[in-house]
């Protein structure tokens, strides 16, 4: 997944409960109502993250914050969807 990523001090020295339970919900477009979402955590902060897609037994990756396509936000979000349309409709 590429480099390793660079953990800032302040997260490195933060405390948590390890035991603490809680669920994590995503929203998102779905303009393929046959596509099928899932998700993979890491286990300590790395900065991650990454879209990638799979079609016909072959992964792409359309989008890598830590690669440098940057955060996702509003103005990442219509990019994101024209390569997914791209790869997935070709």
């Amino acid at each position: 997944m590429g480099s390793k990523p660079t953990i800032p001090e302040s997260v490195k020295q933060m405390s948590t409960k390890k035991d603490a339970e809680f669920s994590v919900h995503i929203v998102y477009c779905m303009i393929y109502p046959n596509g099928k979402v899932t998700g993979e955590q890491t286990p300590n902060v790395s900065g991650y993250f990454e879209i990638e897609v799979t079609k016909d037994g072959k992964k792409q990756v359309i989008h890598s914050k830590k690669n440098g396509d940057g955060i996702f936000n509003e103005k990442s979000c219509q990019p994101i969807l024209d390569k997914l349309k791209n790869y997935v409709e070709a």
